[in-house]
């Protein structure tokens, strides 16, 4: 890639006399374009990104600030004598070296990778794969004979699939709410508290915080990930005590005062307890005694007396 400031262009028959661009440039032709399409025929250079028809959008890079049109000035070369194979088998080889290189770093945990929706079904789960192989059974057969039954199954799938997980996550909510009533009425809140909690969700997982090993390589394995905060955990907590005994015996315990123990022991006087009681904030849960701030601060001198 480089920034080489130039504008290629032309029309379709000077194109086509060049084997180093192709039809698909969003521009028109200045000085500094045709010598680019001088060297890359000279030196056998392709210009790879005129071979894809893309939106304008994604060709150009560069904004003048006069008139504010967009223009292409930055081209991909590559030598044309280094390719032996065409685009489709390149894409193709691109494509299992990124997938190759996926599963070497990025290292799936199958736990994790089984869990679902409480409300999935088989049945769900059936239809969904059966609409996905239609789907691609339909871009398959593109402006052909079969486009049209493909399309249509597809939508029927499509539909069928949307009706039963509606009708499913219906059935489910039912089922979540009458445990939860269950639970209430048979006072064991614990337990109802806990499945809100579950659905709620909201926990910061595992696997997504950033953590890295000894060697400061990152880990993307939650079973990685949790090996190495038990092995972090124990090396800071399980440190041996170096402190000579005999110096822990030899620090002094300070003792407290007579007058200031009498004062701690003291009863409160009226004025320290109507202070308090002051300082306390209103429309709070009560305590075990079911009395709130609120009521002692009505009656606040019968109350402290």
């Amino acid at each position: 890639m480089g920034d080489l400031n130039a504008r290629m262009g032309g029309n379709q028959q000077q194109l086509s006399s060049t084997n180093s661009v192709e039809p698909f440039i969003a521009d028109v032709e200045y000085e500094n374009g045709a010598r680019l399409v001088d060297l890359c025929e000279i030196n056998n250079i392709i210009v790879s990104n005129t071979f894809f028809q893309q939106k304008l959008l994604h060709q150009t890079s560069w904004m003048r600030p006069g008139n504010k049109i967009w223009h292409m000035i930055d081209y991909t070369v590559d030598d044309a004598n280094v390719d032996t194979i065409n685009i489709d088998e390149k894409y193709e080889l691109f494509v299992s070296d990124l997938k190759e290189k996926a599963e070497e770093h990025f290292i799936l945990d199958k736990k994790v990778n089984r869990e679902r929706k409480e409300w999935l079904t088989d049945e769900i789960l059936k239809i969904i794969d059966k609409k996905s192989m239609v789907f691609v059974e339909w871009q398959n057969h593109r402006d052909k004979n079969l486009e049209v039954k493909y399309k249509n199954k597809y939508k029927r799938l499509r539909k069928l699939a949307k009706t039963k997980i509606e009708h499913r996550q219906e059935e489910y909510w039912d089922e979540v709410c009458k445990d939860i009533e269950k639970f209430i009425k048979s006072n064991d809140p614990a337990a109802a508290f806990s499945i809100i909690r579950r659905l709620k969700g909201g926990s910061k997982r595992v696997e997504n915080m950033p953590i890295e090993d000894k060697n400061g390589k990152v880990l993307v394995n939650s079973t990685d990930q949790l090996k190495r905060c038990r092995e972090y955990f124990c090396e800071l907590l399980n440190v041996h005590s170096t402190v000579d005994p005999y110096v822990i015996n030899k620090v002094q315990i300070a003792t407290t005062a007579r007058l200031e123990l009498e004062r701690q022991n003291a009863q409160p006087s009226f004025e320290e307890v109507k202070r308090a009681l002051n300082q306390m904030k209103s429309r709070k849960a009560p305590g075990s005694d079911e009395v709130t701030a609120d009521i002692l601060r009505a009656d606040a001198e019968p109350v402290i007396k």
